[in-house]
């Protein structure tokens, strides 16, 4: 196990959007090119540059805004987007790749969809007492 302090850089990035996005949204989009616009549609919108965050790699792309936005989508619900990331063909290393989408798990991120996908196989295989930490369906029983 690794211990350069990954995780610590992580947690730092995500200490930071906490303390300036007081309800933290439950969805993330990462916007690609040519999306990067929907950001701006947000209403509500508390917008961060990946520059101020504390670890977050730049985006590099044209096209790619390099910003997190909290905000509104056009239901109401609230969401971050991700406008621009790193890309492994830009020469990042996959650790940095993922920092991004590592942090918004730290804050909570697809924990309500990893929930209800976890919920769906134990009740497709049949035990209530299936393993909780298993994103994986148990595959040892036929359904």
């Amino acid at each position: 196990m690794t211990t350069d302090g990954y995780y610590d850089r992580v947690a730092e990035a995500a200490a930071y959007i906490r303390t300036r996005v007081p309800k933290l949204p439950e969805i993330a989009v990462v916007l690609g090119s040519g999306l990067g616009d929907y950001a701006g549609t947000l209403k509500d919108a508390i917008s961060l540059k990946y520059e101020d965050i504390p670890h977050w790699p730049s985006a590099s792309v044209i096209g790619h805004a390099g910003k997190v936005v909290a905000g509104r989508a056009a239901g109401g619900r609230a969401i971050f987007a991700l406008a621009g990331r790193a890309h492994f063909y830009e020469g990042y290393d996959l650790r940095t790749v993922t920092f991004n989408t590592r942090v918004l798990g730290l804050l909570g991120v697809g924990d309500d969809q990893q929930r209800r996908r976890r919920h769906q196989y134990v009740v497709r295989a049949g035990r209530a007492d299936a393993d909780q930490r298993s994103h994986q369906p148990d595959r040892t029983q036929s359904t």
